[in-house]
């Protein structure tokens, strides 16, 4: 994981990263690490998700998942996380979700984020999807009241 990157002539500065590990059967699987950066760093969610400096998540994947699975498990975290910003989030959400495909060891997923413009590059497919309301759904899928797991959303905010 870089200590920081560039994005439009701006340093962004890695916040935190950390493991997503998925339990079931009582056995721990290693589903990616993840890694934020942004321009200044900071342990409050809150800060991060209202804030529109730039941003950016990276995903990277440890193991294979169906692009059914991965997409279930985005909308599992927007239904739990969107907050207020659920309906005017939800189309571009949807827009979102139907990019995703499968997911191989080693793929990344990056969402790159600049005011209300989101930049995304999935196995070497770029896009974009725009609007505050996405934006904050997004980022509140790792760091609202309900993220994959505490001890993440604890890595992402440094803490």
């Amino acid at each position: 994981v870089a200590e920081s990157l560039t994005i439009e002539n701006q340093k962004l500065s890695l916040n935190g990263a950390g493991l997503r590990v998925k339990k079931k059967f009582g056995i721990g699987f290693k589903v990616y690490v993840g890694a934020l950066y942004v321009k200044e760093r900071t342990s409050e969610a809150k800060k991060i998700i209202e804030s529109m400096d730039p941003l950016s998540l990276e995903l990277t994947f440890l193991r294979d998942i169906s692009a059914s699975t991965l997409k279930e498990s985005f909308q599992e975290g927007f239904d739990k996380n969107c907050g207020p910003d659920c309906a005017g989030a939800r189309p571009g959400f949807d827009q979102f979700k139907d990019l995703l495909s499968d997911v191989k060891e080693k793929d990344r997923l990056k969402l790159t984020m600049i005011g209300e413009e989101i930049r995304f590059e999935f196995n070497g497919k770029p896009g974009k999807l725009a609007g505050a309301p996405l934006r904050k759904s997004l980022i509140r899928i790792f760091l609202g009241s309900e993220p994959p797991t505490e001890d993440l959303k604890k890595a992402l905010l440094n803490n």
